[in-house]
């Protein structure tokens, strides 16, 4: 297998990770996140009803993972997850 980082591989190069790999990463990376992100916003939004404490957490728990969780994930355990 090529020492390329897989994120510098060309598309037809590439192959997706294992499902269990990147169940793993996902529930490691998201329970704490949403850990923090339900305390930080909690004082705010506490007296809402469920539906609307959600319609804030959601968004924010995407957003966080899209752009911040995925791509350091994908950059530190790339390797591993391409075996």
């Amino acid at each position: 297998m090529s020492r390329t980082p897989l994120h510098e591989r060309p598309a037809s190069a590439r192959t997706a990770p294992r499902p269990w790999k990147m169940w793993v990463l996902l529930t490691c990376a998201i329970y704490p996140l949403l850990l923090v992100i339900v305390m930080l916003t909690d004082p705010l939004v506490h007296v809402l009803p469920a539906p609307v404490r959600y319609l804030v957490v959601v968004p924010l728990m995407t957003a966080s993972v899209v752009w911040g969780v995925l791509p350091r994930l994908h950059r530190w355990f790339g390797r591993w997850l391409a075996r």
